[in-house]
């Protein structure tokens, strides 16, 4: 029995609901930032939850964590000071992920049941490749115009092939997280 329609209870609204959704998502992408973990398990498990977001909730609860998880980032001091600046261009990568990944797994040639994590599978690469080339581009071109300056090299390199493993390897895990969750969160 699922739990809203148990006796005695009432709906949420859906404003309340996406709140809720968010604010909890939020509080465990913080909780796992604050651990201190090197970047590639934290990235991981960042880009794990933007994916569980988006399957489990739909795009828009995804965007709005994808936009709010650089910031706690930069207030934990993972995201060292030369790459500040680079905070809205991360929180596009990370809407780019979720919206790309959103609309190939709506795709009609890619079958959804029985073999619905092949669809999802199949779904991460390229949600993964655009976020790359996205923040591949934003280090190359578009930040040193903004910024009159070249981007430090260690900037560089942390926004370039580091975040197409984080989003691949968050992207499996979801995957295989995925079913279970729909099954915990009574979903479909």
């Amino acid at each position: 029995m699922k739990p809203s329609s148990q006796p005695g209870t009432r709906n949420p609204k859906p404003g309340t609901l996406i709140i809720t959704r968010i604010g909890v998502l939020l509080g465990l992408t913080l909780a796992f930032q604050s651990l201190g973990l090197p970047q590639p398990v934290t990235g991981t498990f960042v880009n794990c939850v933007l994916f569980l977001s988006a399957a489990l909730f739909g795009p828009w609860t995804a965007v709005a964590v994808g936009c709010l998880t650089p910031f706690p980032a930069l207030l934990l001091g993972q995201l060292p000071p030369p790459l500040w600046p680079f905070l809205p261009v991360i929180a596009a990568g990370n809407i780019l992920l979720v919206l790309v990944f959103h609309a190939f797994r709506r795709l009609r040639f890619i079958p959804k049941k029985p073999a619905g994590r092949l669809a999802d599978a199949i779904a991460v690469f390229p949600a993964a490749c655009v976020k790359f080339a996205w923040l591949a581009a934003a280090v190359t071109w578009w930040m040193p115009l903004l910024l009159g300056r070249a981007v430090p090299v260690q900037a560089a390199a942390a926004l370039a092939s580091p975040q197409l493993f984080t989003a691949m390897a968050g992207g499996a895990a979801a995957v295989l997280i995925l079913p279970t969750m729909l099954q915990v969160l009574h979903i479909r």
